[in-house]
């Protein structure tokens, strides 16, 4: 009831609600304390109709606009489309209404105005009579009756209407409020009042009786009654013609009702007032232990938060750390290389370049050797010797040179045999620092999230502990408020 929001939905339900109360002529649960209805219908089914003697469109559309669910019940413009709003109405419906209105109305004021013409009547021919008949009874009974009168008149509230000394010419009073029906009705049906000249005098329907027989019209229509009689029912008349002028028991009987009548009106009152301060109490305490609940719930909130961003906080330093660590792994596993590959070409350059001075001393030496053949061999012509002497020197670069191709062939193969290695044994080393690092970032991880764990079963037996707390306060407050 406090978190929801206002929307149609809250709409239809008030309109099933009026329809109900259009109906019965009162809400639903009339009889019970607001809050105890509201209570009522959140645990309860939704309110019915109790009378069968609809048709079945308007128990149908008032069932589907209490749907205790509000996505179970229907818009306005699903409501439009029922059809106890789509079938044809009677279009005299409210001028049928009035007009019964009105007959009542005029019913009522019409009984009145006979009732009101016939006391008059009554009152016109009887009260010389009357008013004798008070003076003898002040007489017989003394002082005594006249302040029991005067109690009766101060302690006892009869309905009554009146009427002026000028209303005797046959006007009559203007009709009453619609709000003042129930009890003209119960004015109709008990005592009557009648004003005559400053006395007022209370009439019973008993006495309406006698006066009816007492009637001149009706002594007119039976001339053969005897004397005695007729005159036994005038003195009879004229006693009750006071209605008010009881006995002392019956004034203190009536007192006493009227006090232990007042003394349970006080009791409810009290008994109310007692209820809606006990209320009051218990919603203050339910509103104090709410906040310190809230409170308390937004201060682990924050906690675990403040928690969770230290976490975070370790969490971003770490990995920034072995980024750091990478990066600077990857700058000595270059500078390694580099410098493994500069040794490696110097070693190599280094041995190309004995080679290369080996083959000029050998060279020279074959060179030497192929002379020495030549001036030992004198019948050969010297020209064919120099051809074979240039042909020999050239199989001899030719070789040489082949030679130092296989050389240099040889030596780029150890260049990239010994570099794979190398980023081998780097490449290696780099996977063992990354598992290390990795397996130091899932420790840590694994540390804060059993450290949370821990936070969050300690702040749940900190919530539980104080629910339970502030549960058994209420009860106790309930099970004083009940002593």
């Amino acid at each position: 009831m406090d978190e929801g929001q206002y929307d149609g939905k809250v709409d239809a339900w008030s309109l099933g609600i009026t329809c109900i109360e259009l109906a019965e002529r009162k809400p639903p649960l009339f009889n019970m304390n607001a809050m105890s209805a509201l209570y009522h219908i959140a645990q309860n089914e939704s309110p019915t109709l109790q009378s069968n003697e609809w048709s079945d469109y308007f128990p149908n559309f008032v069932d589907s606009c209490l749907q205790k669910i509000p996505q179970d019940r229907p818009t306005s413009e699903e409501l439009l489309k029922h059809m106890f709003v789509l079938r044809e109405h009677p279009e005299t419906v409210l001028i049928d209404l009035i007009q019964r209105t009105k007959d009542a109305v005029r019913e009522l004021d019409n009984l009145q105005y006979r009732k009101m013409k016939k006391l008059l009547f009554q009152e016109a021919h009887n009260g010389p009579a009357v008013e004798a008949q008070e003076e003898e009874e002040e007489q017989d009974h003394g002082v005594g009756r006249t302040g029991t009168v005067n109690s009766v008149g101060s302690n006892r509230s009869i309905p009554s209407m009146s009427i002026s000394a000028s209303s005797q010419s046959s006007s009559v009073n203007s009709l009453p409020d619609a709000s003042d029906d129930k009890s003209e009705l119960d004015m109709m049906e008990g005592d009557h009042t009648v004003m005559s000249n400053s006395s007022v005098i209370h009439l019973k329907p008993e006495e309406e009786n006698y006066r009816e027989e007492g009637d001149p019209r009706t002594r007119a229509s039976d001339p053969q009654s005897p004397p005695q009689v007729s005159r036994h029912k005038s003195h009879y008349r004229n006693r009750e013609h006071f209605a008010t002028i009881w006995t002392a028991s019956l004034v203190t009987r009536q007192m006493q009702e009227h006090e232990q009548d007042s003394e349970l009106r006080e009791q409810m009152s009290g008994y109310k007032r007692m209820r809606r301060q006990h209320q009051k109490q218990l919603m203050t305490l339910e509103n104090k232990l709410k906040a310190e609940m809230d409170e308390h719930r937004l201060r682990l909130d924050k906690d675990l938060e403040t928690q969770r961003n230290n976490f975070a906080a370790e969490m971003e330093k770490l990995i920034k750390k072995h980024q750091a660590a990478m990066e600077k792994e990857a700058k000595v596993m270059a500078n390694e290389e580099k410098k493994f590959q500069q040794h490696i070409q110097a070693q190599q350059k280094k041995e190309l370049n004995s080679f290369l001075e080996s083959q000029k001393r050998e060279y020279k030496l074959r060179k030497e050797q192929l002379k020495e053949e030549l001036t030992e061999n004198q019948s050969t012509p010297k020209q064919e010797k120099q051809e074979w002497l240039s042909q020999q020197q050239d199989n001899v670069q030719h070789f040489q040179a082949e030679e130092e191709a296989n050389l240099l062939r040889r030596q780029r193969q150890y260049l990239e045999l010994e570099c794979r290695r190398f980023k081998r044994r780097m490449l290696l080393g780099r996977r063992n620092l990354e598992q290390d690092l990795v397996r130091e970032e899932l420790n840590k991880r694994q540390a804060q999230k059993d450290f949370e764990h821990a936070m969050l079963l300690r702040q749940h037996e900190s919530m539980q502990e104080l629910e339970f707390r502030h549960l058994n306060t209420i009860q106790k407050m309930r099970c004083e408020l009940i002593r």
